[in-house]
């Protein structure tokens, strides 16, 4: 049976597996200029002016041309959040189990509120690198 982490790992790996088949990126999308009306349609080209795909409308090829460069960029992401959320569900718990045995009250809720400011702490520095890697230019 698949766990969680099993099914992000593999839908990852697909989406690297489609892009590294693809045309390099990035392509552009920026200027319309760049983009040239053809047959009814619309061809998106790489910096090197190498023409990659053609769609019908502005919108698809322009949405073609951003996943070019964002869904690699969102894997990475998710590579991120999911190491992130990893450290977060396995904390040290030898502390813990230490406070437990001692019975000192006071000591078991310092140790959990240590466990769970270091849990919020790597929860905002994985959020921090995700938000940097989905910022990340081209």
């Amino acid at each position: 049976m698949s766990t969680p982490s099993d099914i992000i790992r593999a839908a990852i790996a697909r989406s690297r597996e489609l892009s590294n088949a693809a045309t390099p990126a990035p392509w552009i999308n920026a200027d319309a200029s760049v983009l040239s009306e053809h047959l009814g349609g619309y061809y998106i080209a790489q910096y090197d002016g190498q023409k990659t795909t053609h769609a019908k409308d502005w919108e698809n090829a322009e949405f073609s041309s951003f996943a070019r460069t964002a869904l690699p960029l969102r894997d990475d992401a998710l590579e991120i959040a999911e190491r992130g959320l990893k450290q977060i569900s396995r904390p040290d718990q030898t502390e813990l189990r230490e406070a437990i045995a001692s019975g000192d009250s006071a000591r078991i809720i310092e140790v959990v509120t240590g466990m769970l400011n270091r849990g919020r702490d790597r929860a905002e520095k994985t959020l921090a690198a995700i938000a940097a890697k989905l910022e990340e230019k081209p």
